[in-house]
């Protein structure tokens, strides 16, 4: 019966479009609509072959719209919904990036452990050694982070990269300062980290705070005549830095331990005289390396 034929025709071209049309204002960055529209799709065509897709699309709205512990449920209830799914690695994923924003960095790191294990091949591989770097970093534990962000840094074509030395350099910069003494194998691995990522990202939004933490790495080694000029660095050429106050603090602090006394009390002055330091967390510190 040609009629028949030409029903489920129309039929499927009708789903075809309500679909696209509901992708189209994803595409938009309209998440609030678009999940409207993937609702009222699933609702219409609950047979229809794109059912997955407009579910994974639908939990991706409430991702963007920060809505984690609502997406994260959506999340793990389409990866049991369909398990052989193209996107079921990519909702993997985001299940963990959700727990990483939920602050639950354990339950994130089993979780993005577990995909960047069984799907390497995965488009989302950099975001997944991303949060699971990060997450581990947020646990304390520097040498699993590490092996995350190296993994991360290794691959040279992603979006990722620049945070990836960003977040191994600070990685291996607080193992370092964990242990009795400053460990000069972690400071160097971090060092080299931040000076990779001044020469192939200079343009980077990770730049500013980078050079800050490069500025911890020769404080913490000890090398506090070259910690001044880092930290004096952050402060000619990044005055709008969220590490201003601090880099001007350790680079008062150390021009101290350098015995550049008269030096050091000027900044140290300075620092306690500048309004928008009033109730910094280094004014008690200021006050008494001043006096001493």
């Amino acid at each position: 019966d040609t009629s028949v034929d030409t029903d489920t025709a129309n039929d499927v071209a009708a789903d075809e479009a309500a679909y696209l049309a509901a992708k189209a204002i994803y595409d938009q960055n309209y998440w609030a609509d678009a999940q409207g529209a993937f609702a009222q799709f699933l609702l219409d065509y609950p047979s229809s072959e794109r059912a997955d897709d407009a579910t994974y699309w639908s939990c991706l709205c409430q991702y963007r719209l920060d809505l984690y512990t609502d997406a994260k449920a959506s999340l793990i209830a389409f990866q049991s919904t369909y398990p052989d799914s193209v996107y079921f690695d990519n909702a993997k994923c985001y299940q963990g990036q959700c727990e990483y924003q939920l602050g639950d960095y354990k339950t994130a790191s089993a979780t993005l452990a577990d995909f960047v294990f069984y799907y390497p091949t995965s488009t989302l591989i950099d975001a997944g050694f991303y949060y699971l770097g990060s997450s581990y970093y947020q646990l304390k534990s520097f040498a699993n982070a590490a092996d995350a962000f190296n993994s991360l840094v290794a691959i040279t074509d992603t979006t990722y990269r620049d945070s990836g030395l960003y977040w191994l350099g600070r990685t291996q910069l607080d193992w370092a300062i964990v242990t009795t003494i400053a460990d000069p194998v972690h400071l160097d691995a971090a060092e080299v980290a931040f000076t990779q990522l001044f020469f192939e990202y200079p343009t980077s939004s990770r730049v500013d705070n980078g050079k800050y933490y490069h500025g911890k790495c020769a404080y913490e080694r000890g090398q506090f005549a070259e910690a001044v000029i880092r930290f004096t660095d952050v402060m000619t050429n990044y005055p709008a830095s969220i590490y201003y106050d601090n880099a001007w603090y350790y680079r008062a602090h150390s021009k101290y331990l350098a015995d550049l006394f008269t030096d050091a009390i000027a900044d140290f002055v300075a620092f306690a005289n500048e309004p928008s330091h009033v109730g910094s967390i280094y004014m008690d510190n200021t006050s008494y390396f001043t006096g001493r």
